[in-house]
């Protein structure tokens, strides 16, 4: 049982890609997954680390789709074991990408174990949304579906349109009223691969001033390689 749980947890961890023309900045924040947050203020001290602590991994979830910037993240194992699969999906796509360092609490030591390195927590990562994007927003005018998070074979849908579009998120301009939810889907009709896309939902206009419109920016969550590279391809600058 701990070999397979081991797997759930288990993220390959990847570089950021290889067309990123700017230098990343890099923070000394760490974001931390723990009902124990005592237990690692001075472990990330001894490396020059601050963390950044979330109880539950929805609330986690949530920050990494706001403008938090980050160098990592430490996951008490337990925690992401006793996680609902829906949250610990979002949890790794969000976080891809990212240096990740697992983590026990020993029961009796009240300490917890490091089950990675952590100096991999000073390799650059990804700076969250907005200010960091892989490439930036183009405008656009794409047909779009979208549903509520509790739909995802989106069998009720909405129509929409994409003003803006990147390699990691977009606009969705919607004439619909538009739920308080932290999560939805999209279908984009104007690409070849119109898998519904995951994506999280970073934030709201519902007041537009002049030339602006009511919608939501998204973050895509779930991108396939395929719908990346035509997105890359049709609206981005050509990969160097």
């Amino acid at each position: 049982m701990l070999s397979a749980n081991a797997a759930i947890i288990s993220i390959q961890l990847t570089t950021l890609f290889a067309w990123r023309e700017e230098p990343v900045k890099q923070s000394d924040t760490v974001l931390v997954l723990t009902d124990k947050p005592a237990l690692f203020g001075q472990l990330l001290s001894d490396i020059d680390k601050t963390g950044t602590y979330f109880p539950t991994a929805s609330l986690l979830n949530k920050a990494m789709v706001t403008d938090l910037e980050c160098c990592g993240i430490i996951l008490d194992v337990k925690l992401v074991m006793t996680t609902s699969p829906k949250e610990r999906d979002r949890l790794f796509s969000l976080a891809k990408g990212m240096p990740i360092v697992r983590a026990r609490i020993d029961p009796e030591k009240k300490t917890p174990t490091l089950l990675d390195p952590l100096q991999c927590l000073n390799e650059q990562c990804e700076i969250l949304q907005p200010a960091f994007r892989f490439e930036p927003r183009v405008k656009v005018r794409l047909e779009a579906l979208w549903s509520m998070d509790s739909d995802p074979a989106m069998s009720e849908t909405n129509e929409g349109v994409l003003l803006d579009i990147s390699t990691n998120g977009s606009f969705l301009h919607t004439p619909h009223i538009l739920p308080d939810e932290d999560y939805l889907h999209l279908r984009m009709l104007e690409i070849k691969k119109q898998r519904p896309v995951h994506c999280a939902v970073r934030w709201r206009r519902t007041d537009p001033g002049p030339g602006q419109f009511t919608g939501v920016g998204l973050k895509f969550i779930d991108l396939t390689d395929d719908q990346l590279a035509e997105i890359q391809s049709r609206f981005l600058k050509p990969i160097k």
